[in-house]
């Protein structure tokens, strides 16, 4: 998991089975949204999927997750 305070949001890799990333409120716990690889929704056949485990989440200086 990863906060990122400035968007008041919660990032969450949930690999395991969903193959995604998942954002939610970071103060009151609402889903807002999520993608898979690629920012694919997750099961979206013409690109991709993460195969793996998504294990962690980072916040790049630019603000790219």
């Amino acid at each position: 998991m990863r906060v990122d305070t400035a968007a008041n949001e919660l990032y969450v890799a949930d690999g395991y089975g969903n193959h995604r990333v998942i954002v939610f409120d970071a103060t009151i716990g609402a889903y807002k949204r999520h993608w898979g690889a690629n920012g694919r929704p997750p099961g979206d056949a013409s690109v991709r999927q993460f195969w793996n485990p998504v294990h962690c989440v980072r916040i790049a200086s630019d603000g790219l997750v």
